[in-house]
């Protein structure tokens, strides 16, 4: 399995398994087409190899983190809703 990033030397966080954080201290992540491909340990990453390697440094990888909240205000009368701005939640904050 060929690769286009192949991040290397990576203390990767699988979230799966008994240690904590389903860690592999010894880890490397395959992209292909921006998505994550293949993790695991490092000495059995699949052959075929990858357009680009970089080693990270023994740096931490973990799942992205996404945080999809929302704030919304009511404006405009009954059942309208739209997004806040931030000045909005900086004023509303301000207000009490």
């Amino acid at each position: 399995m060929a690769f286009d990033l192949l991040l290397s030397n990576a203390c990767v966080a699988t979230m799966d398994g008994a240690r904590p954080f389903g860690r592999v201290r010894d880890g490397a992540v395959g992209v292909t087409k921006g998505k994550v491909a293949w993790i695991g340990r490092a000495a059995d990453v699949p052959g075929g190899g990858a357009g680009k390697t970089w080693n990270i440094g023994g740096k931490v990888r973990t799942p992205d983190l996404a945080d999809p909240h929302t704030h919304i205000v009511r404006r405009g009368g009954a059942g309208r809703f739209r997004r806040a701005t931030a000045r909005e939640e900086t004023d509303a904050g301000a207000d009490g």
